[in-house]
């Protein structure tokens, strides 16, 4: 069968504007979830942040963009204000989002004549009309001369819903149906700061969809990014690289660490990310696989930068893996390039792998036949199994009934993992095993 790989394009609305015009909060707000870290401080949102709205059975792609209008001193900034030239170029429709609080700026001025230059669909969205002094500079921003003009509180929720009754008119029959969630597998892409995890979701996707950085701390929310494979539709997350705890220091860094927490929550698999050109598997690598799997989520482990590691082989590293965490042999392993693409194919195939093996459903017969057959050989058993059988798929669940649960220790729900996992083939997965008693 004849693979076919793109980027999944719904209609797309960006909102664009200066910096601290409440774009993010309007992103969430509209979102209905606080996808989008949020602070007093210019220049939090870097990425495009990218959120599937669908409102009265529509759905559109809603884009969050860092403020442009200002101008760059550092790279990482130029990067921040060209994720926003991109989005404005590549949307559909356009919000542009001002300050009623503030009034009309310089900026907002050029921002104007630099949208409307793009010949698109445009929205004035007069923001932070949350006061009688903020009301009393609205009629300044007629000025800009634009047709569709709506006063909102993204902070309070005040016509939001008209907003996004306007957007769904002026989008008309360009935009999409529902879509169909049911197989689409969410990945998200975890590691510590510097690994490579946007690069090689942007080698991907063939383009700079993300900012990557040599700044650590570069990637700040938990960013979706969507991607056709083999006609499966792959949810891609990218997260902020998370430090030890100890590390963690101002209110961004914490944020971010909550986003990560939330995105792996959300996924039903992970790509843990590792770089060991500069460092071997720390601990802070075993505490993220170690989250994923708490959390009953698939696990696929990523050796990039592969292309500079010199005077070794891919076998040694295995070894080396496997010495200091064991379970990662029931985990995929793939080598990789976020520079060269180098295993990128391989990684799609192990996340379709372990995305099929989420969800399988093992025959409940051919599970008992298997258990009875190797528990009774287990060094010092002294419970009775009677039977077992899965209760639940992604996360993969199974109830086993016996004598007496106590009689069963960790040693041996971990034999149990291994030879299920083994038998049924379910690398990748972590499974959870219930003792339950019956008499």
């Amino acid at each position: 069968m004849k693979t076919h790989n793109q980027t999944i394009k719904l209609p797309s609305v960006a909102i664009i504007g200066r910096p601290n015009v409440g774009k993010s909060t309007l992103f969430n707000r509209l979102a209905g979830e606080n996808i989008a870290v949020v602070s007093r401080w210019p220049g939090t949102t870097r990425d495009r942040l990218i959120c599937p709205i669908v409102w009265r059975g529509k759905c559109f792609e809603l884009v969050d963009t860092g403020g442009i209008g200002i101008k760059a001193k550092q790279e990482l900034e130029r990067a921040t204000l060209n994720q926003a030239d991109q989005a404005a170029a590549m949307a559909d429709l356009l919000l542009f989002v001002v300050d009623a609080s503030t009034g009309i700026t310089p900026i907002d001025l050029n921002i104007a004549n630099k949208l409307r230059a793009l010949g698109k669909p445009l929205i004035l969205v007069i923001n932070k009309i949350d006061s009688a002094e903020a009301e009393k500079n609205i009629a300044d921003f007629h000025c800009l001369g634009l047709k569709d003009v709506l006063e909102i509180s993204a902070l309070s929720g005040k016509k939001t819903g008209d907003l996004l009754d306007l957007i769904i008119k002026k989008l008309g029959p360009f935009i999409n149906q529902l879509i169909d969630e049911t197989e689409s597998p969410k990945v998200a892409i975890i590691g510590r700061p510097n690994v490579g995890k946007s690069s090689l979701i942007n080698k991907i996707l063939n383009e700079p969809r993300l900012i990557a950085d040599r700044t650590a701390g570069t990637t700040r929310d938990a960013i979706d990014v969507q991607f056709l494979y083999n006609n499966i539709k792959i949810n891609f997350i990218d997260t902020a690289g998370l430090r030890r705890q100890n590390k963690i220091f101002s209110f961004l860094e914490r944020a971010s660490l909550t986003k990560t927490k939330k995105a792996i929550n959300r996924a039903d698999l992970c790509v843990l990310v590792v770089d060991l050109k500069k460092e071997n598997i720390v601990d802070q690598d075993i505490n993220l696989a170690n989250l994923a799997i708490k959390n009953g989520k698939g696990l696929i482990l990523a050796i990039n930068k592969w292309d500079l590691l010199k005077n070794t082989s891919q076998e040694k590293i295995r070894k080396n893996i496997f010495v200091k965490m064991p379970f990662f042999r029931r985990i995929p392993l793939v080598f990789t390039s976020a520079l060269t693409g180098q295993g990128l194919k391989e990684l799609l195939i192990e996340i379709s792998n372990v995305w099929s093996n989420l969800n399988k459903k093992i025959p409940t017969p051919e599970l008992n036949e298997l258990i009875h057959q190797k528990y009774i050989g287990f060094p010092g058993m002294r419970g009775k199994i009677f039977y077992a059988t899965q209760t639940k798929s992604n996360p993969v669940v199974f109830v086993i009934f016996v004598n007496n649960p106590k009689a069963f220790g960790k040693n041996f729900i971990r034999f149990l993992e291994k030879l299920i996992s083994a038998k049924f083939g379910l690398k990748g997965v972590p499974l959870k095993l219930i003792l339950r008693k019956r008499s």
